[in-house]
């Protein structure tokens, strides 16, 4: 578990620094909307290999709108924060074997 961390950790890190450095021109509130439509399941088909290409889009999307949102976005953080917890828990419990997850 403590490894998983350190790589969420490291991951979060990364993509954060990469973002700014990028500068992104998308705004925090379209970069949320844009995961929420990645990570949206029910939309279509479902096909469990392809989602998970789609579920990590949705964590880069999250993570650099929390990177970017400026302190006083509470509510914006709070809801970029939820679906960051829950991609994450579906992406260990699907994705990542067991050794991975710990």
């Amino acid at each position: 578990m403590t490894r998983f961390l350190a790589t969420v950790g490291a991951v979060v890190l990364a993509i954060g620094v990469a973002g700014e450095a990028l500068g992104s021109s998308a705004t925090p509130a379209e970069l949320i909307g844009q995961g929420e439509a990645l990570y949206n399941r029910w939309q279509g088909e479902f096909e469990f290999t392809a989602y998970e290409a789609r579920l990590r889009g949705a964590i880069a999307k999250w993570e650099e709108a929390v990177a970017s949102l400026p302190g006083d976005e509470v509510e914006l953080r709070a809801r970029a924060l939820v679906n960051l917890s829950r991609a994450y828990f579906e992406l260990a419990e699907a994705y990542l074997p067991d050794r991975e997850r710990r």
